[in-house]
């Protein structure tokens, strides 16, 4: 019976040692997997004690330094800080051991190549049983692709904000997300009235829909469009904008944001005003020139040819002009065309066309009028300008007018022969 009871409790015993084998081997197996997820973890791992040197680290710190750990283990930390770095870890530092808990910041490491690794420390504050600081325990991650992004960012961001051109990006549902300087400086608004708003901020309301349809329609479809919108800034003035809009695709090919250059042509058009002003028109009354007029008579010969209506040329100089030339010289012939060109304005319809043709001759077109009744306005123009009285530095004078009417009908062949006709008559 004893036997038989030891060799029952030696079976007990080898099948106890075959499980702590078991459990052994399971435990160095574990502890293998856990040391090489250590050494060769995404992130640096090390442990630094009260005076601040390095007591353990994993191989991936020694790889990001570009050291072995026998040049590291035992070594301050702060050795491996560049300059520029050391006063953040050093005050980051201070505040764990005296607050405790855990804390955070970014900075750059010193490599064994000489560049330098931009980095964020995590770091826990572990305490002794009689609450003394036994050692400070930091995961170090590897930030130098974001801090590279950053400083590209920043790159264009400045570069965008030196742009001679408004530059905003909106998302698919037209929200602005970011807006240039000088955005802000061409429509007046401020960075926090624009973001988070849609382009009708701008719209002056003067624009044709069927240009934002237009607009709409070629960007969604991926292509870029390029116009020009009348817009309006905050203050309320009117502005030409030249726009070029562009759609901006992710990795995979969809469309997720528009952006739009813009820069403010109005100018342009001021000055594009102005020279068409001044090859049309007299710079001396204002009146439109013989060019311009003669745009308008053919325009007129071409109408009454096609509706078989009447209109009238009328064709007038002035007498005695040169009188006045000769005794009180050109500024005084000047401003008595000025007063002609003005008194013969006020005297005729509004939809009439008065022009001066050159020294003192002057045409009018009267639309749509019988030459019985354009014979009633010349007859008019004629008693007024010879009853005016033109004063200069104590002189005065008093002209006289010739007048000669040419109607023009379906039968008028050119703007050559109306003019023929009225200096026949006038």
């Amino acid at each position: 019976k004893l036997l038989l009871e030891l060799e029952a409790h030696q079976q007990i015993l080898e099948i106890q040692n075959t499980e702590l084998n078991r459990t052994r081997q399971e435990l160095i197996t574990s502890l293998n997997e856990f040391t090489e997820l250590y050494e060769f973890s995404p992130v640096g791992y090390l442990t630094v004690d009260q005076e601040g040197k390095i007591s353990n680290c994993n191989q991936t710190l020694c790889e990001m330094l570009c050291l072995p750990k026998v040049d590291l283990n035992k070594h301050l930390f702060t050795k491996f800080i560049s300059g520029s770095s050391q006063g953040t870890y050093f005050l980051k530092r201070k505040e764990l051991i005296q607050r405790g808990g855990r804390n955070s910041c970014e900075l750059c490491l010193s490599t064994s190549d000489q560049k330098g690794l931009w980095v964020r420390l995590e770091s826990k504050y572990m305490m002794t049983p009689n609450a003394q600081c036994k050692e400070i325990r930091i995961v170090v991650s590897d930030i130098s692709e974001r801090i590279l992004t950053d400083e590209k960012l920043r790159k264009l961001t400045f570069a965008l904000d030196c742009s001679s051109l408004g530059v905003f990006i909106t998302n698919l549902n037209g929200s602005i997300e970011y807006a240039n300087k000088k955005l802000y400086k061409i429509t007046g608004y401020s960075k926090e009235e624009i973001i988070g708003q849609t382009p009708k901020l701008f719209q002056s309301g003067e624009t044709l829909p069927e240009v934002y349809n237009d607009l709409w329609k070629t960007i969604r479809t991926g292509n870029e469009w390029v116009g020009e919108l009348y817009n309006q800034r905050k203050d309320g003035s009117y502005y030409w904008g030249r726009n070029s809009i562009s759609s901006v695709k992710n990795a995979q090919g969809n469309i997720t944001h528009y952006i739009s250059n813009l820069i403010d042509v109005t100018h342009e058009y001021e000055l594009h005003e102005k020279l068409n002003y001044q090859a049309s028109h007299d710079p001396l009354t204002g009146l439109i020139n013989r060019r311009e007029f003669e745009k308008r008579l053919e325009r007129i010969i071409q109408v009454a040819k096609q509706q078989h209506n009447e209109h009238v040329f009328c064709f007038f100089d002035l007498d005695r002009f040169k009188i006045v030339n000769d005794t009180s010289g050109h500024p005084a012939g000047d401003e008595l065309l000025r007063q002609i060109a003005s008194l013969t304005r006020d005297n005729i319809r509004q939809r009439d066309t008065l022009a001066r043709f050159g020294g003192d001759e002057f045409g009018i077109l009267m639309e749509s009028c019988s030459l019985s009744q354009a014979e009633h306005v010349a007859e008019k123009i004629r008693d007024m300008i010879e009853h005016l009285n033109f004063h200069w530095e104590g002189n005065s004078f008093s002209i006289g007018v010739s007048i000669g009417l040419a109607s023009i009908n379906n039968h008028t062949k050119d703007i050559d022969e109306a003019f023929k006709k009225a200096d026949a008559a006038c």
